[in-house]
């Protein structure tokens, strides 16, 4: 839904979006480039690499869109080092390097394993890079990062319009500043953060910003509350920038508009306007214009985002060290936006040394990422049409960094899809009696932390008759015939499984009535939805 300044609404489709979107792009390009574009080619994430590619080739319905040689956005990433180093002469003929790539954006993590050799050739270099999706983090990026520095503020303006101390980092938490990666190794992630959590809850009573709980108050009072949001949202993304874009910023002062600061190292937040609804002691939300004189040190920051990073690189690399796979990694690249703070380095120098980390060599901006990420692109697509390098991608299926589970008729939980299984091998069922509508699948995390729940409706007058061999002919291998011959009459089984193009969970019903077997209706799951990623902007956290 849209609506414009006079309150008039409308309805536009998600993709009508994305399409407008793409087009003043282009049409801006060629504009500036004098020409019409024909062909168009997108990076995309990895492991929704196949669902992107055809969702850009749907809304851009009227250009050629690269299809079988469009590159994810780690491996463009990677192509671009990689002919450098080929420009440099700096390799060795048919050695295989192999690389972890991790790549941090805005709103999500991954992880991709890569191995290449460049085989001697008399007329060009033969490039061979083998890829596989590693691990991931879907509810971590840039975004969690500005949710820290947000929840600070909050917490630390409602202590200093409620003329209460101010609150300082190291009074949050419950471990020396210099001991966070050995808290978390011994009490976890969650309980470094819980007395942040707290106060920030806390401090809903004085500034809320959970404008979602005011749906049903009154336009007025909502308002206010979803402006307080966005004004601390987006005063937490300024501060995240001015410290982490590669200028020496040290501290941000908050300073009426004019007023100089004499350390040379600070940065004054100039608003237009100071404008942040308070409740004062009567519960009366109240607009307030006092601008707080606060200082917000970078080194204060660091320590509210640094558990929150070794957490996701201790997530990603923790296991392969344990398992000695990392003594064979040649370099480890960090791309995307957020990977260029500091502290991501440092939490990976707890498990592998400094000097395999590759990431710039001068400081760079968002926008250089991005620039690496699309030569990387074009330098493929270069190589493919003249020749110099003969570049060849082999993506193997990625890995699951989920599980997911169902329960059977006692209550005992029943693996359907292990964690970290390759995706084409994940195989599972579940049996239920025959005459069940409703089954619960749940999708867990790692951690076994519960992430969503599906469910399956199934009604055996809508089943099919079918055999094995239509089964076969049209799954291939996915569903073994012993499991199907062994399903009782008056017994339904649940079968799940997955292909290497689709991120995501097929689920096919099959049961057995009077002796003759019987198929359901097909139902396909995606891994990641609206509906259990993190949304920072949907009023409720």
């Amino acid at each position: 839904m849209v609506s414009d300044e006079n309150g008039n609404i409308a309805s536009i489709s998600r993709k009508d979006i994305i399409r407008a979107y793409f087009k003043y792009l282009i049409h801006t390009a060629e504009q500036q480039h004098k020409c019409k574009y024909k062909n168009i080619h997108i990076t995309s994430p990895i492991k929704q690499k196949r669902q992107f590619l055809e969702m850009y080739k749907e809304v851009l319905n009227d250009y050629n869109v690269e299809i079988n040689n469009a590159l994810d956005e780690g491996i463009a990433v990677l192509y671009n080092s990689i002919s450098n180093q080929i420009e440099k002469n700096n390799f060795r003929y048919e050695e295989e390097y192999k690389a972890l790539i991790i790549d941090c954006g805005g709103g999500t993590t991954d992880l991709t394993n890569c191995s290449y050799y460049i085989k001697q050739d008399p007329i060009t270099y033969e490039l061979n890079i083998t890829t596989t999706y590693a691990n991931g983090e879907t509810n971590y990026g840039g975004n969690n990062i500005t949710y820290r520095i947000f929840q600070y503020l909050k917490i630390v303006f409602s202590k200093y319009y409620r003329k209460e101390d101010i609150i300082r980092i190291d009074e949050i938490f419950d471990s020396e500043i210099s001991n966070i990666y050995r808290y978390i190794d011994t009490y976890g992630h969650k309980t470094l953060y819980e007395p942040l959590e707290k106060l920030y809850k806390e401090s809903e009573a004085i500034i809320p910003t959970r404008f979602n709980d005011y749906i049903n108050n009154s336009t007025n009072e909502y308002m206010k509350v979803r402006s307080n949001f966005y004004f601390l949202w987006n005063l937490a993304e300024k501060i995240k920038i001015d410290f982490y874009k590669g200028v020496s910023v040290r501290q941000t002062d908050f300073h009426i508009k004019g007023i100089k600061s004499n350390e040379k190292d600070s940065k004054i937040i100039p608003e237009e306007s100071w404008r942040i609804n308070v409740y004062d002691q009567k519960n009366i939300l109240k607009l307030n214009t006092e601008i707080p004189q606060i200082i917000i040190t970078k080194e204060e920051i660091n320590t509210l985002i640094k558990g929150d990073i070794y957490y996701v690189i201790k997530k990603f690399i923790e296991p392969i060290y344990l398992d000695g796979q990392l003594d064979d990694i040649n370099f480890i690249k960090l791309t995307g936006q957020t990977c260029k703070i500091d502290i991501f380095r440092d939490a990976l120098k707890e498990f592998i040394p400094g000097r395999i980390i590759q990431s710039a060599k001068k400081e760079k901006n968002v926008q250089d990422f991005k620039l690496i990420c699309l030569e990387g692109a074009i330098k493929y697509q270069n190589a493919k049409r003249i020749g110099l390098i003969s570049p060849t991608i082999i993506n193997k299926a990625p890995v699951i960094p989920y599980k997911l589970i169902a329960l059977n008729h006692m209550g005992k939980e029943i693996t359907m899809i292990s964690n970290l299984e390759k995706i084409n091998r994940s195989y599972g069922f579940v049996s239920r009696n025959i005459n069940t509508e409703d089954v619960e699948l749940t999708l867990l995390d790692g951690d076994n932390n519960i992430l969503h729940k599906y469910y399956l409706y199934t009604n055996i007058k809508r089943f099919k008759k079918t055999t094995y061999t239509e089964i076969k002919e049209h799954y291939g291998d996915k569903i073994l015939q012993d499991d199907v011959d062994s399903i009782k009459d008056g017994e339904i089984k649940i079968f799940t499984f997955a292909f290497e193009d689709k991120w995501g969970f097929y689920v096919l019903p099959l049961a057995r009535k009077e002796g003759v077997l019987l198929m359901g209706e097909r139902k396909y799951f995606p891994f990641e939805n609206e509906e259990w990623e993190i949304n920072f902007f949907d009023g409720r956290k």
